[in-house]
């Protein structure tokens, strides 16, 4: 009975001891030789990139292509669905395009066909030439300004107008006419003109300044034609639209004729000789302070006595 329970705890001692000594199983993170050849090597497929330039061409731009696809490359050109023949380049310039005609071009190569399209755009009308009437303009007149443009898809092409003096906006001066009341001597006249069709604005068109020069007096009376004893007398009115003082002085007259510079009154006294059947001519110049001057020219014919 004592040996039996002596053997009995010799076993368990030596269970233990096993227990304690069993090496750890290390852990390999690492794929074995075996697991690396049995994993495939799975290449991305190749993305094509097709593009045509400009991205919104107008009708008189040629087109170009470019694609990430390599190897031989062939090009075809379609418009609105139907091949243009000949076409076969990258490059097209087509004459017969028109706004909102859909373009595609296809590049070809062994693993494939490849394509993008554009549509033709609006094309913004552009003013060609602009003038002003009439060319000589004075305080008073109307100015108007005379636009030519074109549109490269033929529509319709309108303006917006406005009108600048000494660089400042006039307020609501917008059409091609500007009064003539608007502006003075001096003044420097200028107007921007915006041309658009039904889709978008063209080109602001802004004119060269134009300086408004002095005007000159401008007469509103006629002399009398009549004579009444041996006196002669007119009494001369003028206008001047730039409210400048105006003087009078007799460039051509016959002896004795005078004119009052401040007034314009023409006054002769007629001598007796001067009834000879002759025709006199007369030359009534008015004067502004600025230099300008109109004359008034006329004849006097006294009967014989």
């Amino acid at each position: 009975m004592k040996y039996s329970g002596f053997l009995l705890l010799v076993i368990v001692f030596l269970l233990a001891a096993c227990q304690q000594t069993e090496p750890p199983v290390a852990s390999n993170t690492e794929p074995s030789p075996v697991a690396e050849s049995k994993v495939a090597s799975v290449q991305p497929a190749q993305t094509v990139v097709v593009e045509i330039y400009p991205q919104q061409p107008k009708r008189n731009e040629c087109l170009e292509v470019t694609t990430t696809a390599y190897g031989d490359l062939s090009y075809a050109w379609m418009r609105n669905g139907e091949l243009l023949v000949r076409e076969e380049m990258s490059r097209l310039c087509d004459p017969q395009a028109k706004k909102g005609d859909i373009y595609q071009a296809i590049v070809r190569n062994a693993q494939g066909n490849y394509s993008a399209e554009v549509p033709i755009v609006n094309s913004p009308p552009r003013i060609k030439s602009l003038h002003t009437e009439p060319d000589r303009v004075v305080r008073g007149m109307p100015l108007k300004v005379v636009v030519t443009a074109e549109d490269p898809d033929g529509d319709q092409v309108g303006f917006r107008y406005q009108w600048f003096i000494n660089g400042q906006k006039v307020a609501g001066e917008t059409r091609d006419t500007l009064p003539g009341e608007a502006y003075e001597k001096g003044d420097l006249l200028s107007i921007e003109v915006v041309p658009f069709d039904d889709e978008e604005d063209g080109t602001v068109f802004v004119s060269d300044g134009m300086e408004i020069p002095n005007a000159p007096p401008r007469f509103l009376s006629t002399p009398p034609q009549k004579l009444s004893g041996t006196n002669y007398r007119y009494a001369a009115q003028v206008t001047d639209v730039d409210d400048d003082p105006v003087t009078f002085d007799l460039a051509v007259g016959p002896k004795g004729m005078v004119v009052d510079p401040d007034t314009g009154l023409v006054s002769w006294a007629i001598p007796d000789t001067a009834f000879s059947g002759q025709s006199y001519r007369v030359v009534l110049r008015a004067t502004d302070i600025a230099g300008a001057s109109t004359d008034q020219e006329f004849f006097l014919n006294l009967p014989a006595r």
